[in-house]
Formats: structure tokens, sequence, C-alpha cells
């Protein structure tokens, strides 16, 4: 294994966490680390290398490739830089140096300080150096041809002509007096090619002009330089055309068993979609008819079988100075839980309890004034609303369940494709109910809704029978008495409806 740790280093990778990775992939492919084939000296063959590994070899030929690609910087943008510079003597230490951005804590805004300039200049001069040791390495390895590749673009990606290069080489290199590039044009470069580009201005072979230095014409006349700018011609397309490969004959049948499988539908999409929990709210969504005017856009087959509420408003594009419907319902549900059962139940009693709701700022101003007090007196005058405070002892209001429903059971949604198969495991839903009256032969269910009726009364009480079904559910199976009635109390118009079991959720 630590044998195994050093070839994988040696590979440039780094860590035990990659390592352990690596080997788990491995043994998951029945595999081991290959060993590098060794080669003779005296072998015909290609070698690939990175310039690191080439250190201390010779090659008869040699090419020098992707000599464009810029100079690693990521190092000189940071909020710390850290740096050496010379030593202030010969001969004695090199300084550290460390800079630091700024940030103002008020406005948040970032500074870079003189001490990170500098820093940065030193950092730069540090990484420019190690790049130039490279490209020494790389220039000294043949022993007959160096080729050097490199393809010159612009920061948009378009390929610069050779006109444009060697005009942008020459300018750079012109205001070199010595033999030696100036340290400022030599960190102007940003590849390796922007420095060869440069010397080869210097050495004369350029077609644009730029003589070679007569210090360095001996130096010209130790190797033959050329400088080759070729651009790849597009394939016309009659050469295109000639190089495709004649179309295959398409097998028999291949239309039909195409659209077979475009069409394919997947038989155990329910349960691939179906999750293991949802509230009544989500549920209820499963009973709702599609063609109710008011009914919310949250269509199952467009988002799975999670059924969940849209996002809720941000605060700050919130109406406030009106009260929205769902806020008005809201609050009128606080309401009906806290008003006693035992007292008045008139318009003015209701009215002093929702302005106590109100100072104590648990509904706004705006929903106070928005609710409809009289529709709730109204409900307490009903024959259910009576009964409730006939018999406060067996009211239960808001109580919460939690229910396991069978996955085989779960409602279908509109336009669901079918299960082919049972589902197996149970579905938890969970949610509160409004209220019930609990009476030793059997229990009554009813429910608060502040939706707008209209025209559509029968689609309202339709769309809610399966959420009355899952209360009723729940209630059987805490007290074990069946649920002998199930009402919807109808706040916008103060009437209670009696409301039978859902066909299509009884289990």
């Amino acid at each position: 294994m630590a044998k195994r740790a050093a070839d994988y280093e040696k590979g440039g990778f780094k860590g035990l966490f990659a390592f352990v990775q690596f080997i788990e992939t491995m043994q998951k492919q029945d595999k081991d680390l290959s060993q590098p084939v060794s080669l003779a000296a005296n072998v015909n063959a290609v070698q690939l290398m990175t310039i690191h590994n080439s250190k201390g070899l010779q090659f008869p030929i040699v090419f020098l490739l992707d000599t464009q690609k810029a100079f690693n910087t990521s190092d000189l943008s940071g909020a710390a830089i850290l740096a050496q510079a010379p030593a202030e003597q010969a001969g004695g230490p090199k300084r550290e140096l460390v800079g630091l951005k700024w940030r103002d804590p008020q406005t948040f805004v970032e500074y870079q300080l003189p001490q990170w300039q500098l820093a940065k200049d030193q950092k730069k001069k540090q990484l420019w150096t190690e790049e130039m040791r490279l490209l020494y390495v790389a220039l000294t390895r043949a022993e007959q041809q160096l080729f050097i590749v490199g393809t010159a673009k612009t920061p948009q990606g378009k390929l610069l002509t050779q006109e444009q290069l060697e005009t942008s080489w020459l300018s750079k290199a012109e205001g070199a007096a010595g033999d030696v590039l100036p340290a400022a044009t030599r960190l102007s470069a940003q590849s390796l090619l922007d420095w060869l580009g440069m010397a080869m201005a210097r050495a004369g072979v350029l077609t644009q002009g730029g003589a070679a230095k007569a210090s360095l014409a001996q130096d010209a006349e130790k190797a033959a330089i050329k400088f080759d700018y070729q651009v790849k011609p597009a394939r016309d397309e009659a050469e295109s055309t000639g190089l495709q490969e004649p179309a295959q004959a398409l097998p028999a049948h291949f239309d039909q068993a195409l659209t077979d499988w475009l069409d394919f539908t997947y038989a155990d999409q329910r349960a691939a979609t179906m999750t293991g929990f949802q509230s009544v709210t989500e549920l209820k969504r499963m009973f709702e008819d599609p063609d109710v005017v008011d009914a919310q856009d949250s269509s199952p087959s467009r988002r799975g079988r999670r059924m969940t509420g849209d996002f809720a408003q941000p605060a700050f594009l919130q109406q406030k100075n009106g009260a929205g419907a769902a806020a008005v319902g809201t609050a009128t549900h606080l309401l009906l839980q806290q008003v006693p059962l035992t007292g008045p139940h008139d318009e003015a009693t209701l009215a002093q309890l929702a302005d106590s709701l109100a100072s104590q700022q648990l509904i706004t101003p705006a929903v106070r004034r928005a609710m409809r007090l009289d529709r709730v007196a109204a409900f307490f005058q009903t024959a259910l609303g009576k009964r409730l405070v006939a018999e406060p002892a067996n009211v239960h209001r808001e109580q919460a369940f939690s229910l396991l429903w069978p996955a085989a059971d779960f409602p279908q949604a509109a336009g669901e494709q079918p299960q082919s198969g049972e589902l197996e495991g149970d579905v938890l839903v969970h949610g509160v109910i409004d209220g019930f009256i609990e009476e030793p032969d059997g229990i009554t269910l009813f429910d608060y809704k502040t939706d707008h009726i209209g025209d559509h009364l029968h689609d309202v009480i339709e769309r809610y029978q399966g959420q009355l079904e899952v209360y009723a559910e729940a209630l059987t199976l805490m007290s074990g008495k069946p649920v002998r009635h199930r009402y919807l109390v109808l706040l916008e118009t103060g009437d209670v409806h009696e409301v039978a079991a859902a066909k299509h959720a009884q289990r």
C-alpha cells in the first residue's frame, strides 16, 4: 500500500482522502495501478511528459506544446499575499512580505493597501521567474530539432493574423537596448509564447521586420530559427461530403420502434414520485375538481406527488395597506379557536375579541377591518353553532393528528397514470382538525372554510370531501368511534352544509 501511495503521488495527486477514493475505485473496477512501460534509450517511440519530468533528459526531437496557455495568477488575487523580497544586503536573508486588503466595515468595499500591492509585485516576480526556469528546461531538451507550438488569440478568442501577432511582438521588443529584455517587458508577458515571440523579434526571423541585433548575430548562426504561421483552412463542402460514410439503411419497423421508445411511460411512476410525508393541506388538492374556477394551479402531474403550496410572497412585496383573503381566513380561524363557547356570540362580543387579537398584534389592523364578524355571528345561530354552545364539554378544537395511510389506497390525482403493481408501505399524513363533537355513539366533525363561494357551491363542497375523509379516518383511529356527520362551515355566507363521504377516498 505504501508503494501504491508513492506511485499515486508521483502522478501529481495529493491528499489521503483522494487516495482512498482512488483505491476504492480501483477495487470496484477490479484493477490495480498500472506500471509505466520502461523504454530503452534506443527505442524509436514518442514519450509524452511534463516539463518538470523532462529535467535531466534529452531527445532528438522535442515538441513544446500549448505555449499560449496563460500563466497561473490565482496567487495574485487573494485577500492576503505572502511573498519574498530580495535581501537588503548581499548574502543576507530574504525579506518576508505580507500584504492584506482592507474592507470598510460600513460600505463593505475592499481597498488594495500599498503593502498588498508591493507583495503582489514581488509575488508576480517569483511566479514569472519560475515560469522562465521551466521555459529554459523545455528549450534545452532537444538534441536536433525543437518544435514550439502555440495558438495566438485575442482576449475575446479571435485568432490573430500573422501581421497582428508579429507587430505585437516587435512593439514590445523594440525598446530593449541591451541583450536582455528589461524586467518590465518580461513581466508584461502572459504566456511562454509572449517571451518566445519577443525573442524571435530580436533574432530577425519575423516577416514584418526587426533586424537581428548585432550582439545576437553569432547566436543566430548556431541554430536555424524559422517562424511558421499557419491557419488550418476550413474543409470545403465537397471535401467534407466525400469523407462522409454512406448512410445505412434503417431496419424494418424502425419508425414504430422509435415511436414506442419516445412514448414510453413508466408503469410504476406513482411509486417513484410519491413521498412518505404529506400534510392535509397538500393532500386536499388530490380531491379538487380541475374545473373549479378558483382552484389553485398546483397540478400534481407537473410538480410530482409531493404537493407543496406556492412560496410565500416576500415581505417587501406584500401589500401593507390591504388584507389578503388568506390573511383574513387565518384571522377568522384564530378567532373561532379562541372564542369562549359559554357566553354571548353576537357581533359586538366577537368584535371585542377581534380587537383584543389586534392589540396583541396577532392580526394586523387591516385584517381586523376586513373580518366579516356578522357571518361568524350568523354561524352561531345555525343548528350546529347552537349545538357547540349547548355542549361545550364535548367540543374539541384545533386537534392535531398524524395518520399512516396505506400507499396502495393513496388518492390518485387527476390525469395521473394508474399504478400497474401494488404499492407497498404507508404515507404519513399530518394536519390539524378545526373541531369535532365527541359523543358516546359517534363523532360529529366540522371544518371552517373562508373560500369564496360564488356560483360554485357544489364544486367547493366536493373539493373538500377528501380532506374531511382524512379527518374522519384519523378521528376514528384515535377514538375508536365512527364519524357520523361531517360539516363544512362556509363563513363567507354563514351557512353549514353536511358533506357525504368521498367515494374515491373510502378505504
